[in-house]
């Protein structure tokens, strides 16, 4: 108990920043599976992170975090805008699954070869590329805190709009015109202002899980898309939370523990309806 205890002294601040992005990642990831975008999540944290290591391999220092925070924010940004939307003219469905894939697909390849071609960022961005959770200065956390509480006001007070965005876009856009334009563009804004912290602040692999795997043990367990959010919400906190803890207590990394914990939580909705299923049986 007292090798845990001194391990979790040191490891507070990552363990604190992860359970705090567990509550805006896996909403967003739940919007995008909404509005058949999961992919689209899928593919930008590792075009941060290939930004990140862009930057660093031009000479950036490693620490000045918010600096390549703009740059992964600016790479996340300009591919989510740039990639053809849905419907778009000309291109299938299938079309733009196959552009996100190579998407991902270039981006990792791009930031392992960076990685191995320059030892500056090698030695300086190492546990990003082995996709860990990464370390933050107490200034950042808070800052990164600031960040979650913000988005989550912003959400609270435009939830009619992004219920409408993750329902019925097309209706939405045509209803409000150009409002309906800027909506979806400040949710483009807001997506990629959360993957870049996530992937620069928590850590690419388990930003990626947290937006893909609540959604995916969530989604077809709850009615209502309130109960859809706070379902994710809830698996993501409390795997992230559960799964960092045990990773100290089993020592192990932490980001594969807590991806682990969350298929797991995640199964607890289906065992519970599957109960009361066979009850209803019986």
């Amino acid at each position: 108990m007292s090798d845990f205890l001194m391990v979790l002294q040191f490891s507070w601040i990552p363990f604190v920043g992860a359970a705090i992005y567990s509550v805006t990642a896996a909403p967003l990831g739940a919007f995008l599976a909404l509005r058949d975008e999961i992919l689209l999540g899928l593919a930008l944290p590792p075009v941060g992170a290939a930004a990140i290591v862009f930057a660093v391999s031009l000479g950036v220092d490693p620490d000045s975090s918010w600096i390549l925070y703009i740059a992964a924010v600016s790479a996340i940004l300009l591919v989510s805008l740039f990639l053809p939307g849905r419907g778009a003219q000309g291109t299938s469905g299938r079309r733009r699954a196959m552009l996100l894939a190579g998407v991902f697909c270039a981006s990792e390849a791009v930031t392992l070869l960076m990685g191995a071609v320059s030892p500056r960022v090698e030695a300086h961005v190492h546990d990003m590329l082995r996709g860990e959770v990464l370390a933050m200065s107490v200034p950042e956390l808070l800052g990164f805190v600031g960040l979650t509480f913000l988005a989550m006001i912003l959400a609270f007070r435009f939830r009619g709009i992004l219920f409408a965005l993750a329902l019925d876009e097309e209706g939405l856009l045509v209803r409000y015109g150009s409002r309906g334009r800027r909506a979806l563009l400040g949710f483009r804004v807001a997506g990629a202002l959360i993957i870049a912290a996530g992937v620069i602040w928590v850590g690419p692999l388990l930003t990626l899980g947290l937006l893909a795997v609540p959604a995916l043990m969530v989604e077809g367990q709850v009615r209502g898309l309130n109960s859809f959010l706070t379902g994710v919400s809830l698996v993501a906190l409390a795997g992230t939370v559960v799964g960092f803890l045990a990773s100290i207590a089993l020592d192990i990394p932490p980001v594969s523990m807590v991806v682990v914990v969350l298929f797991l939580v995640g199964a607890v909705p289906a065992v519970l309806n599957s109960r009361r299923f066979l009850g209803r049986q019986e």
